[in-house]
């Protein structure tokens, strides 16, 4: 099977900064970081955007409508920034990138990340930018783990956090489903040389953390229905249980129903 490729996002820029990166589990690595700005920075109207675990630093691109004007990331307003964290595959050193030992890409062999080195990176990057505060610190998921960890890594650098559903620690369930995740990639064909892997199993894992969303919404109280709401497809569609699929950004409560948006 050929080696699946990435396309990397359109108009991104680069960082690198001086001498090796260490990360915390103590090895140490030569660290590019790839990165997105929207806006003009005057010194006081910078927004930090942390993204999701496979997304990219594109937020003009796979968060649609924020990054217009009168929107929530109105480029004539704001300055925005986002990173792509470290360990992706979307510009910023992770196991694609060659190994400075052997000249190959890590693949396999590329040392653990934490949240904790994401957020680090984050702050060498705005260091680069001479952006000293922003007016909010804004992150999804593994983003709002990024954004927790910024304001504790530098006190006073975020003036308000915008998390939106993440939190400060992993319930066992998701611990238990995100070690699931790891076990079908590492299982998996299209691994171990290869950097990606195959779409089926990534489509598999998705469907995991669908379950690990929805499990206290759909699962445990089976009574009330979840209505979906797609928000770009315009349309709604009921489903008593689960969801089969779905990107959940935004969880809202009506009074008969659970109204998921996706």
């Amino acid at each position: 099977m050929p080696e699946q490729t990435i396309p990397l996002p359109a108009d991104v820029r680069y960082f690198t900064p001086a001498g090796p990166f260490r990360l915390e589990c103590g090895a140490a690595i030569p660290l590019r970081i790839a990165y997105h700005t929207y806006g003009t920075f005057t010194g006081d109207n910078a927004l930090w955007v942390c993204h999701a675990l496979t997304a990219n630093s594109e937020v003009a691109d796979w968060w649609p409508h924020t990054v217009e004007a009168g929107k929530f990331l109105d480029p004539a307003r704001w300055f925005t920034v986002c990173a792509n964290i470290v360990g992706s595959c979307y510009g910023t050193t992770g196991p694609a990138s060659p190994d400075p030992a052997t000249g190959k890409p890590y693949y396999g062999a590329f040392p653990p990340v934490t949240v904790r080195d994401m957020a680090r990176a984050n702050l060498l990057l705005a260091d680069h930018l001479g952006i000293a505060h922003a007016r909010a610190v804004i992150g999804s998921s593994i983003g709002g783990f990024q954004a927790l960890e910024m304001a504790l890594e530098r006190p006073g650098f975020a003036r308000k956090l915008i998390l939106i559903a993440t939190a400060a620690r992993a319930q066992p369930w998701t611990i238990a489903a995100d070690a699931a995740q790891r076990i079908s990639c590492l299982t998996g064909r299209g691994t171990g040389k290869q950097c990606q892997i195959p779409i089926a199993i990534g489509r598999f894992d998705r469907h995991l953390l669908d379950l690990g969303w929805l499990q206290n919404l759909c699962i445990r109280d089976r009574i009330m229905p979840c209505v979906v709401i797609h928000v770009n497809k315009k349309h709604f569609c009921p489903h008593r249980k689960m969801l089969q699929r779905a990107e959940v950004t935004r969880i809202v409560m009506s009074r008969d129903y659970q109204v998921i948006c996706i």
